[in-house]
C-alpha cells in the first residue's frame, strides 16, 4: 500500500475513532468537525442526508469511499482518494461500509445518545430493587 504517512496507532474508542481493515492493513479513522465538513463538501449534501442514505441502504460506492478517505485523513493518514477507492474495491464494500457507518455515528454522537437513552430508562439495578423504593 503506497502511503505518504502512517496512522498505525490503535484507534482510541473514547475519541470515537474507528479501525478499518483495507487489504489486510488496519488503519484508524477519526471523527472531527473537519471530517464532517469534508464529507458534506464531497457528497454535495448535508451530513444528515448522508446518514439517511445509509439508514435506508441507499448508499453507493462513492459514499463509502468519501467517508473512509475523509476519516483516514482526519486520523492522520495522507493518502489519495483514488488509492482509497482502489483499496475499498479490493477489500469489498461491506466491511468499509460498516466502518463508515460507525464513524458517522460516532461523529454525530449517536453512540452517546444511545447510552444516554439507556440511562434514562430508569435502570434500578437488579430486578425488584426499584419496586420496593417506589412503594
Amino acid at each position: 500500500m503506497e502511503l505518504v504517512s502512517t496512522n498505525d496507532e490503535v484507534a482510541n474508542k473514547a475519541r470515537g475513532e474507528v479501525e478499518i481493515v483495507l487489504k489486510g492493513r488496519t488503519l484508524k479513522m477519526r471523527p472531527t468537525h473537519q471530517f464532517l465538513a469534508e464529507i458534506e463538501s464531497l457528497r454535495g449534501m448535508g451530513v444528515m442526508a448522508i446518514v439517511q442514505r445509509f439508514l435506508t441502504r441507499n448508499y453507493g460506492f462513492a459514499d463509502v469511499v468519501d467517508i473512509v478517505w475523509a476519516g483516514l485523513k482526519a486520523g492522520g493518514l495522507q493518502v489519495r482518494r483514488d488509492k482509497v477507492a482502489e483499496l475499498v474495491f479490493e477489500t469489498g464494500i461491506t466491511a468499509p461500509a460498516s466502518a463508515a457507518i460507525e464513524l458517522l455515528s460516532n461523529a454525530l454522537g449517536f453512540a452517546d445518545a444511545k447510552t444516554d437513552d439507556n440511562d434514562a430508562e430508569g435502570d434500578d439495578g437488579p430486578e425488584g430493587e426499584g419496586d420496593a423504593a417506589n412503594g
